[in-house]
């Protein structure tokens, strides 16, 4: 196995079609390994054939933090891509420019992109996606819904995300034992350890 080839991880509760669409474009990546969803559906798995593609049924109620942590369990790949149910990658090398970047610099940990809604969608999930561009609405974490140049950050989206698999399990993951912000525990860890995180809008 190449060392530039990843496993992508998709946390999920339905194999709806939005995670279908999610894993059509993952597929597109470029260097990919395998793709690892970690689902409560043991229905509809569009992929189910490909050899690229495998499914972990986890109990119902699995928190995110869990799912992502047995993914991680399963793969050797040297470094893990995290995407939502419902995000998916803009463009073939997403993942590969993140990998770049990681092996550049090793006081960044954690890289991501930006978390913004996608094209052609209605008009109100336009509107709302609009909002939450306004500091008004996210806040501090406004920057994430954004396209702006590269930076370090004070936080990250696991909607988006790229490490590398030994520094995930240097920190042993997300804590199994939250049921939201696993994401943000996380990467406060990684600060506070006197690493990096880094957003580039690749």
């Amino acid at each position: 196995m190449s060392e530039s080839e990843f496993t992508v991880i998709i946390p999920a509760v339905k194999n709806a079609p939005i995670l279908k669409y999610t894993i059509e474009n993952c597929l597109k990546l470029i260097n990919l390994d395998k793709i690892i969803i970690v689902t409560e559906d043991k229905e509809n798995k569009f992929f189910e054939e490909n050899l690229k593609v495998k499914y972990l049924i986890v109990e119902n109620g699995t928190f995110m933090s869990v799912k992502r942590n047995k993914a991680v369990k399963l793969t050797s790949s040297k470094y893990l891509a995290f995407f939502d149910s419902d995000s998916y990658p803009a463009n073939t090398e997403t993942v590969k420019s993140a990998i770049t970047i990681l092996k550049e610099n090793t006081k960044i940990y954690a890289i991501g992109g930006p978390d913004i809604s996608p094209p052609n969608q209605n008009f109100w999930n336009q509107i709302i996606g609009l909002s939450t561009k306004s500091f008004l609405i996210s806040g501090l974490r406004n920057w994430r819904k954004n396209i702006l140049p590269e930076m370090y950050v004070p936080e990250l989206s696991s909607s988006n995300l790229v490490m590398e698999r030994a520094k995930y399990l240097e920190f042993k993951g997300m804590n199994e034992n939250l049921y939201i912000s696993e994401d943000t525990d996380l990467f406060n860890r990684i600060i506070n350890r006197g690493y990096k995180l880094f957003y580039s809008p690749k």
